[in-house]
């Protein structure tokens, strides 16, 4: 086998998961299920299964990746309500974090689609079904994948154009309309919605022409700066 091609434990992550939620998060939270479904690991409280690891822990599994962009990953997992944090620790000095998939915001968020026959615990590739019948119905069934992704992936774009319009609509400094756009339209569907959701906070008391351009408050991800007033998410530690 070739060095570089699977002789060590991959890291798997689905497509669609990927597609809604990032790259980054689906290949983490994909990690954490792994660990949740290892029979000697974790700890069981009151019915839900917890995994723990420090982000040094965490670094080693994702030796790509710094310290830095692992702790910012969980906080988008977190901030998304896909994964719970907590700590259970005896001793206040340790402050290792907890970690379990809240499997209902989850389902709500990944669309499902009744042709796919794959799901997030399953890595195998999606597959569609077909009656080998006549040579009439061989053709027909052909044709079935083509049409059904075509119109997925028709039904993606207006959503997305939706979801841009309604971003332009409400960002004050309307310069660069076609950067953004293509810059929007690289967002996962989970941050197309976080970067709306912060428009009103990013440019609360500015002037719109103080506001940063649309292209660099997407690329820059300048949703995820903290306010003034600090964040919220300080009772768990992160180090």
């Amino acid at each position: 086998m070739h060095k570089f091609l699977i002789n060590e434990n991959p890291l798997v992550v689905l497509p669609s998961l990927a597609e809604a939620i990032g790259l980054d998060e689906a290949i983490v939270l994909q990690q954490i299920q792994y660990w949740i479904n290892v029979p000697t690991g974790g700890r069981n409280i009151e019915g839900v299964k917890w995994i723990w690891n420090t982000l040094e822990e965490w670094q080693k599994q994702f030796p790509f990746w710094s310290v830095r962009k692992i702790k910012l990953i969980l906080k988008r997992l977190r901030d998304r309500n896909l994964i719970h944090v907590s700590q259970f620790n005896k001793s206040k000095w340790d402050r290792t974090n907890f970690y379990t998939i809240n499997y209902e915001s989850l389902d709500q968020l990944v669309l499902t689609d009744s042709t796919r026959e794959c799901t997030i615990e399953d890595s195998s590739p999606c597959t569609f079904s077909y009656t080998e019948t006549t040579t009439d119905t061989n053709a027909q069934n052909k044709e079935q994948p083509s049409k059904a992704a075509h119109d997925r992936k028709e039904e993606k774009k207006r959503n997305d154009d939706e979801q841009f319009e309604k971003f332009w609509s409400s960002y004050g400094n309307k310069k660069d309309k076609k950067r953004s756009r293509s810059a929007f339209l690289r967002l996962s569907k989970a941050d197309m919605k976080l970067a709306i959701d912060g428009i009103n906070d990013f440019q609360s008391g500015k002037e719109s022409k103080f506001v940063s351009n649309p292209a660099t408050y997407i690329n820059g991800r300048r949703w995820e700066d903290e306010s003034s007033g600090g964040s919220s998410h300080n009772a768990i530690g992160w180090e």
